[in-house]
């Protein structure tokens, strides 16, 4: 018999923390403490290959990809996937500096919320309608709307 434990992990992202969870298996009979330790000793490895490493050192990309500030979410969002990318630096010419990062997931979170919230508007004013038509026909009955 063994235990699944998930090991929550941060790891330096430029100004962010990342996590990253390790799930690992482990005997019953091995002590959470122990278990520690292990966890220890991977970061510690995984941690070795960049100690002293440069970022020029990396497999970086020789053509970045920068983004004009007066392009659509849309059309950024279609570079980005064009060039297999997640995210890139957006360039305002009239600050003449970069003035954040589009991201493609975080652009998708924002698609998803608003569709929900059009959803469900578009649904209370349908239940809205149906319910000021059954009053005018002078019904008590109050009938919703099945998705």
């Amino acid at each position: 018999m063994s235990q699944h434990v998930n090991i929550p992990s941060k790891v330096d992202s430029s100004d962010e923390k990342q996590a990253i969870n390790l799930k690992i298996t482990v005997p019953n009979n091995v002590k959470l403490s122990e278990v520690n330790v292990l966890v220890s000793i991977i970061r510690s490895d995984l941690r070795k290959p960049l100690e002293g490493m440069t970022i020029s050192a990396l497999n970086v990309m020789k053509d970045p990809v920068t983004l004009d500030s007066n392009l659509s979410v849309e059309e950024g969002m279609k570079v980005l996937t064009e060039k297999h990318i997640r995210c890139a630096p957006v360039w305002d010419e009239t600050k003449k500096g970069f003035i954040g990062v589009l991201d493609i997931r975080d652009s998708l979170k924002h698609a998803v919320k608003v569709y929900r919230q059009n959803k469900s508007l578009a649904l209370l004013n349908q239940a809205k309608e149906e319910t000021e038509s059954i009053s005018e026909n002078g019904s008590s009955v109050l009938v919703l709307p099945s998705e």
